[in-house]
């Protein structure tokens, strides 16, 4: 069974996760910072953004990173692709349109 997990870190760490089922597939996630939060959906099945979580993020610079795990360790992949950082996304936070 496979999960989109999402941790913010601010002192302590706190981590979601969405159910994916057993194969997934590619996932397509944004994340939005909006003021003091940060807004984070992922594509889903019916290819629309799903609202992932919503987390207070302090102004001021950041990091931000990807990693992906397994908790069976060995044999598992993962690719990383079409990474960018641009302006924030204007859409509100339940955005039912279509996902590119």
């Amino acid at each position: 069974m496979a999960n989109l997990s999402v941790v913010v870190t601010q002192g302590a760490s706190d981590w979601s996760t969405l159910p994916l089922g057993p194969r997934p597939g590619p996932q397509r996630l944004r994340l939005s910072r909006t003021g003091g939060a940060i807004v984070i959906q992922a594509r889903n099945a019916a290819k629309r953004w799903q609202l992932l979580r919503v987390a207070p993020f302090l102004e001021g610079p950041v990091r931000i990173g990807l990693m992906a795990c397994s908790p069976e360790r060995a044999g598992f992949a993962a690719r990383f692709t079409e990474f960018t950082l641009g302006p924030a996304v204007a859409q509100a936070l339940h955005d039912d349109s279509p996902a590119s």
